[in-house]
């Protein structure tokens, strides 16, 4: 996948679920494919940190804390076990237009 700003930026603009809608989220997929310029506008434009994977991904040492209990075991909100693309909604939102 390439660093595609234009794509994302169309899919945001056209009703995409910046978290995602299942599976991995659009962040994610950044980060995975390394798309810096998607990671950036996805983080402009509000998509949440939501598991330890996207804090660690993002060098967000500050957050990467809060997913662990004082026992050093993994919070439930810090997994994200799920394979799958985050952009579905975006896809379906611009097949309607």
């Amino acid at each position: 996948m390439a660093n595609n700003h234009a794509v994302a930026e169309l899919l945001l603009d056209h009703g995409a679920a910046i978290d995602g809608t299942s599976g991995w989220s659009p962040l994610e997929e950044a980060l995975y494919w390394n798309s810096r310029d998607v990671i950036t506008l996805l983080l402009e434009r509000g998509a949440a940190v939501q598991n330890l994977r996207i804090a660690a991904g993002l060098g967000r040492t500050d957050l990467i804390e809060g997913y662990f209990n004082a026992d050093g075991s993994l919070r439930p909100e810090g997994r994200q076990d799920q394979l799958a693309v985050g952009w579905t909604g975006g896809y379906r939102a611009l097949e309607s237009q």
